[in-house]
């Protein structure tokens, strides 16, 4: 870690800390002018050699684990950065994509809308959570005889609390009119994007 010693501040030269994001977070035609200025200054003193990079501690591309461990500690003072190529003073190839291991998941739109069918089963609702678990926001249940017992109602509270929108249904989709009208209750909330069979 570098001190500046008080020696510096004797001719009446002060020290000031500006954070530059606050200050742009509203550009106008001033604010536009000034950050102008101000990239010509930096770019004029890295020219000059006035200006330097921060101190920095570099990790091998293939070395992310190690750089984030280091990062942990607390005690790297600048920038850790994963250095994944070499700079080319002029492009000559389009480089190459790097293929990284990923785990598929399955996600659900927000604004959609999820059907199950046997919605308030001991299957249905555990669809359910898990809908809610990977994003999803608006479900309708079905269930012929509608929420009776007490954790059918636990569940509707908790879900409740949590912002997610469940609506129960005693529509019997077995019939084609039935059927018809629970699609369309469920457009007027939002496109439906799935419908899941949990009906025994």
């Amino acid at each position: 870690m570098r001190h500046v010693g008080l020696k510096l501040f004797s001719k009446s030269r002060s020290f000031i800390g500006v954070d530059l994001d606050t200050f742009f977070d509203a550009v106008g035609e001033k604010e536009a002018e000034t950050l102008g200025e101000i990239i010509n200054l930096v770019s004029n003193g890295i020219k000059a050699g006035v200006v330097k990079p921060l101190d920095r501690t570099v990790f091998d591309k293939n070395s992310p684990e190690e750089a984030f461990r280091y990062m942990t500690k607390g005690i790297h003072t600048g920038k850790v950065l994963i250095k994944i190529r070499d700079e080319e003073k002029k492009l000559l190839t389009v480089p190459r994509c790097l293929t990284q291991l990923a785990v598929p998941d399955t996600l659900f739109y927000y604004n959609k809308v999820y059907i199950i069918i046997g919605g308030l089963g001991g299957f249905g609702t555990e669809v359910a959570k898990w809908i809610i678990k990977k994003g999803g926001r608006n479900l309708i249940l079905t269930s012929r005889y509608g929420a009776r017992t007490a954790y059918h109602y636990f569940c509707l509270k908790i879900w409740e609390e949590q912002g997610i929108n469940v609506q129960v249904s005693t529509l019997n989709v077995v019939f084609k009119n039935e059927a018809k009208q629970l699609l369309e209750e469920a457009s007027r909330t939002g496109p439906v994007g799935g419908i899941f069979n949990s009906a025994l």
